[in-house]
């Protein structure tokens, strides 16, 4: 990851943000993650537009 991107989901945690990550692999992020959802983000975002 590239600094200072890679430390906002760590931040945003430290702030009281929920953190959900949206990505077909794992990421050093996942362990500090409240849900880890592994699929195409286009697929899962558009699948929540549907419900909404």
């Amino acid at each position: 990851m590239v600094e200072p991107a890679a430390s906002l989901p760590r931040m945003a945690k430290e702030a009281g943000a929920r953190l959900v990550i949206i990505n077909r692999e794992a990421t050093d992020q996942d362990r500090t993650a409240d849900a880890v959802i592994r699929d195409s983000i286009g697929e899962t975002l558009s699948a929540i537009d549907a419900l909404l």
